[in-house]
């Protein structure tokens, strides 16, 4: 999985082969309706949203277009965009990269932990 194109290297074997178990057990005829009326679906207003938003994206990404969530970012009022050097499956591939965001998002917003 991790050389198909899906899914990049980087990503570690002990931590992909419970996700791909749990995975493959899915309902498909489910999944593939949910992926087809997802690339079906009109353009959203996301000008509503004013709450802090960071979105990544995965430049190999060839479930979810990279370009794609970056428009989406420039429509939501001070969303933060970072594309990272993996696929759909960032956080497998770059869990410390999006732990980052993560964290970067939280001070961002009132659920900061304050230490003093």
């Amino acid at each position: 999985m991790t050389h198909s194109g899906f899914m990049l290297p980087a990503a570690r074997t002990e931590v992909v082969e419970p996700m791909l178990r749990e995975f493959v057990q899915q309902d498909w005829r489910w999944y593939f309706h949910l992926a087809v009326a997802a690339s079906e679906h009109h353009t959203m207003d996301l000008a509503f949203v004013q709450c802090p938003v960071t979105l990544l994206a995965g430049r190999h990404d060839v479930l979810t277009s990279m370009h794609d969530v970056v428009d989406a970012a420039e429509r939501i009022p001070h969303a933060q965009i970072t594309v990272l050097p993996g696929s759909h499956f960032l956080p497998l591939e770059h869990s410390d990269l999006v732990h980052t965001a993560l964290d970067e998002l939280a001070r961002r917003t009132d659920l900061a932990i304050t230490t003093a």
